[in-house]
């Protein structure tokens, strides 16, 4: 997925979960990376190798928290819940 819309969605979720309590590790754990996004979408910071870093990084762990995979292409925030609220969807499991 290109970097631009990985931030998008990572900014529209910290957005609309900042307040969840359920949210809240994550967001604090990857205080770094949303914030970063945010900035270089609204322009008030310039990418860097580092900041992306920090981009990918929460990314990762945010498509760690709602258990997608990290290899799925994603186009909207509500489609990323959708998947990760499917019980039948199981990325992790093992063909039995």
């Amino acid at each position: 997925m290109e970097i631009v819309t990985k931030m998008e969605l990572m900014v529209e979720a910290w957005g609309t979960f900042a307040a969840d309590p359920e949210w809240d590790a994550l967001f604090r754990q990857q205080d770094l990376g949303f914030p970063a996004a945010y900035f270089v979408l609204s322009e008030a910071a310039v990418m860097t190798e580092e900041l992306q870093d920090y981009i990918e990084a929460s990314w990762d762990a945010m498509l760690a928290y709602l258990g997608l995979d990290a290899l799925g292409e994603y186009d909207s925030l509500d489609e990323m819940l959708a998947i990760a609220n499917d019980p039948d969807t199981d990325f992790g499991a093992e063909d039995e």
